[in-house]
Formats: structure tokens, sequence, C-alpha cells
């Protein structure tokens, strides 16, 4: 089974208010240049109360919807073995932060926000889409993902 996480270029930078369904979820549009959030998972711990991972593309440009162009499209191909009919997919939470500080407070120095919004640069974004089996930027090669798995 292969399935990928991410909207195509094409479609990536609609409108949510007048796009068609599922992109009509403003909660998963960014703006006309950010474009959509692919993966969206919030967490809170006893330290922290917000803790983001936002997957989207990155470091976009273009003077309309239709003309925009991202240096790093960030979409994941997942290839999952067959399973059978009743399998399920899985998405292992404790292994997409294995390696991240859920903890960590922004200091509004050198950290904006708790978590990874997928922003230039950020150092809390190469765990997390390594997970995902991404790249984060010019990284080098991109490890397997592990994030999703069959049952």
């Amino acid at each position: 089974m292969q399935f990928t996480v991410g909207i195509p270029n094409d479609h990536d930078h609609l409108a949510a208010a007048t796009a068609a369904a599922p992109l009509n979820q403003p909660a998963m549009w960014w703006s006309w240049l950010g474009g959509y959030r692919y993966l969206k998972v919030d967490v809170q711990t006893t330290m922290n109360p917000s803790y983001f991972f936002h997957l989207g593309a990155m470091t976009c440009s273009g003077g309309s919807m239709t003309t925009i162009d991202c240096k790093y499209p960030d979409l994941a191909t997942i290839t999952l073995p067959y399973a059978g009919t009743n399998a399920k997919v899985a998405l292992d939470l404790a292994t997409l932060f294995a390696d991240s500080n859920l903890d960590l407070q922004p200091d509004q120095v050198t950290t904006f926000t708790s978590g990874c919004m997928s922003l230039d640069g950020d150092p809390q974004c190469p765990a997390p889409y390594g997970k995902l089996g991404l790249a984060f930027e010019d990284m080098g090669t991109a490890p397997a993902q592990t994030f999703f798995a069959v049952q």
C-alpha cells in the first residue's frame, strides 16, 4: 500500500474559504503563500500546554495562488506492506516525538514556537521530519519512515 502525506502543488495553495472539500478546512490552511498543513499534531505535557508538529511545504514564493513554487514541497511518500483487507494503518506518536523535547518552552530569541511549524531553519523539525521519511531542508538523505505502520 502506498500513499502520500501532502497536497500536490497545483492544489496546495488554493483558498480554504472557497476550495472544495476536503480542502475547505481553515484549520489546515496557513495562507495563500504557505498553503495547507499536510499533517497537524498538537499535544500537551505536564510541563507544556502546547507542542506543535505542523508539516507543510516550505520556502515558497510566487505572486498568486496559481504561480507558487516551493523549494521544499515536503511530500512524504509512505509505502507499507499489504496485510489484507482488515489491516489498519497506525500512527505512532511515541515514535514521531521520540527525539523531540515536548517540554521545550520558546525563549523568543532562538526558539519562537514550541515544536515544529515547518519554518526555515527550525531546529525542532529534523527529528519529526525524519520519522516521516523526509530530510529537513538540505540535511542529506531522508531516513526510512517509522511513523506509519500496518496492524
